[in-house]
């Protein structure tokens, strides 16, 4: 039922189409892309991540009576994981970002 003083459009969605429509009027533009956030939240992430890591090699280090086997299975495991972010957090980002350019250039 339907009142004279009851505006039909405040019920629809916002991008719904009215009634007797078969779409919106005009085209809906996508939502604005919010830039991506790179500074405090990164830094803070690499910080905690560094922090963690340094805290458990100080007590494994700690916990192994000060064995040198251990030392040099934790620098490897460290080497390995500096070698992983270079390539693939990196290097291949950076790799990616040209070839984007690239493709977007005439």
């Amino acid at each position: 039922m339907k009142f004279e003083d009851q505006d039909r459009s405040r019920e629809l969605p916002p991008y719904a189409p009215g009634e007797g429509e078969c779409g919106p009027s005009r085209p809906v533009s996508p939502p604005a892309a919010r830039p991506p956030r790179t500074s405090v939240r990164n830094y803070l992430a690499i910080f905690l991540t560094l922090l963690g890591v340094g805290l458990f090699a100080v007590l494994l280090f700690g916990c192994s009576g000060g064995n040198p086997a251990v030392l040099v299975l934790l620098l490897g495991i460290g080497g390995f994981m500096l070698l992983h972010y270079l390539v693939w957090g990196w290097w291949l980002e950076r790799v990616v970002m040209r070839k984007q350019e690239k493709d977007h250039d005439p």
